[in-house]
């Protein structure tokens, strides 16, 4: 009896994922006929195929799905229709009877990587995408560069993926409005890399909201006590910086940057304090003779919040006479206006009367009139001159010449 020949032949190299190839011959003698093949394949798995006993021959081409990268060392036996069971050689080297493959690795790629986009600023962005390998047991590390960071370090993610994941979707809170580049990459355990992918990501800034105002005190007098206007505000970005603007009503607009702003904000809690002067009344006629402060906040991408409102009375306050001196003597203190007889005078006299008052409301349009108690001499327009050193003071000066003797005042 002539034993039976067999061999096997195939590739040295393969990608992990890819159907080898292995072909099985052996030249028989005589009545013998090949009825199956055992493969061990070295990496774990044996397999075993029978022989159909139609087949002109026992020739066979099988396939085996190698999962991972690796060097394996293939083997084959063929069994006759006696039973014996004789092992192949290698057809290309007949002097071995094994087969070396050397099986690569073979990089992961990314693909419908996606951000769910425009979000509002402090809001999550949801990145997704699917990972393809034929290497089903290599396991992978996602990397995901967000786009921004703080004080110059990018805010870089990793995510340590099981083998078989074939789609990811992780998320990432963007305090900051702005345009984002969101880049993504992936390894698998044997170094193959794939990516990087990058997808844009817009977050929207969102307005701030300022809260009712508050006012104290709510009623004053022109050139009285400084008003004091407070208010909270709120922001959904916890990186946005704000300022504030406050319409005095009376005509003063300001900001909280501009030079001596009596603005000041508490960035911390968001809240801002602010004092202003009235110098001067409303017009006269206006409702509860009241000024409107207006106020509302800027981020700084610009958005501006809803505007607050609040009144504040501010009264006028008439003018009080000081010193008044009737030709060098100081005057009995006027009363309603009026200037009791302090000196006495000669028919033909002449009567200089010199004094000060104070307004504080220094925005006021000032106008004195004299009355000089003098029969048929109509009252008298006075020029005043306003003091060098305090504003609320006002001078005046003006004579008059009595013709005939005639007791009564001055009225003023």
């Amino acid at each position: 009896k002539i034993p039976p020949q067999p061999s096997e032949s195939g590739a040295t190299t393969d990608n992990e994922g890819s159907l080898y190839q292995l072909n099985l011959s052996a030249v028989t003698f005589g009545n013998e006929t090949i009825t199956s093949w055992d493969v061990t394949w070295g990496d774990g798995t044996v397999s075993h195929y029978f022989i159909d006993p139609t087949a002109p021959n026992g020739n066979l081409t099988v396939t085996h799905d190698y999962l991972d990268n690796g060097t394996y060392i293939i083997t084959s036996d063929a069994t006759d229709n006696s039973g014996t069971t004789y092992p192949s050689v290698n057809a290309a080297n007949p002097s071995i009877d094994t087969i070396t493959v050397d099986v690569a690795n073979v990089a992961p790629t990314l693909s419908n990587v996606q951000v769910t986009t425009p979000i509002n600023e402090n809001s999550f962005a949801d990145l997704s995408g699917t990972i393809s390998d034929p290497g089903v047991l290599d396991n992978f590390v996602l990397t995901v560069d967000w786009g921004d960071g703080t004080n110059g370090q990018k805010d870089i993610s990793t995510y340590a993926l099981a083998a078989g994941t074939e789609n990811f979707n992780v998320s990432h809170q963007y305090p900051l409005f702005g345009n984002y580049t969101i880049t993504t990459s992936i390894v698998d355990k044997d170094g193959g890399a794939g990516g990087p992918v990058s997808v844009g990501l817009t977050v929207n800034d969102v307005a701030p909201v300022l809260d009712p105002i508050v006012v104290n005190p709510t009623q004053t007098q022109e050139g009285g006590r400084v008003v004091t206007v407070s208010g909270t505000y709120t922001d959904v970005g916890p990186d946005d910086t704000h300022t504030v603007t406050i319409n005095w009503g009376d005509g003063a607009i300001m900001n909280s940057t501009d030079p001596n702003s009596t603005i000041v904000i508490n960035a911390v809690n968001r809240t801002f304090t602010a004092t202003h002067l009235y110098l001067d009344n409303p017009p006269v006629g206006t409702p509860n003779s009241a000024y409107t402060i207006s106020a509302y906040v800027t981020d700084n991408g610009g958005l501006r919040s809803n505007t607050e409102t609040a009144p504040v009375e501010v009264d006028n306050v008439a003018p009080i006479f000081g010193e008044v001196e009737l030709n060098g003597v100081q005057a009995v203190p006027p009363v309603n206006g009026q200037i009791q007889s302090t000196i006495t005078i000669n028919e033909e006299g002449v009567v200089t009367i010199t004094g000060t008052f104070r307004d504080p409301g220094i925005l006021d349009t000032e106008k004195l009139f004299i009355n000089w108690d003098d029969p048929g001499v109509p009252p008298q327009a006075v020029t005043v001159t306003r003091d060098a050193n305090d504003p609320t003071i006002w001078h005046f000066t003006a004579s008059h010449e009595y013709v005939r003797d005639n007791p009564g005042g001055v009225y003023m």
